[in-house]
């Protein structure tokens, strides 16, 4: 698979995964387990951001060392439904 086009379903993946609230590296860790794609800081964090920016998903607590759990919100999950056929050829994509 291309890297451009894993990097621009990467924000779909991602906020489909924070239907259930995570920090970014279980985030990572869940990409791998699902998909075998390894990630890294650099590009998830500035996803995370932009999603956030975007009011797609929220911070919903803040641990320890600062690691803060993001969520989706409502206008994320309006985001998902919308783009679902999207996602559904994206997932195929990648474990195919």
């Amino acid at each position: 698979m291309e890297k451009p086009y894993v990097k621009g379903a990467l924000k779909l993946i991602i906020l489909e995964l924070l239907k259930n609230p995570n920090h970014g590296y279980g985030i990572m860790a869940e990409v791998e387990r699902l998909y075998g794609i390894k990630l890294s800081a650099g590009t998830v964090y500035p996803i995370l951001s932009s999603l956030k920016r975007s009011g797609l998903i929220k911070v919903v607590e803040t641990g320890d060392r600062d690691r803060k759990t993001y969520q989706i919100t409502e206008r994320g999950i309006e985001y998902i439904n919308k783009n679902e056929k999207e996602l559904n050829d994206i997932k195929r994509k990648l474990l195919a």
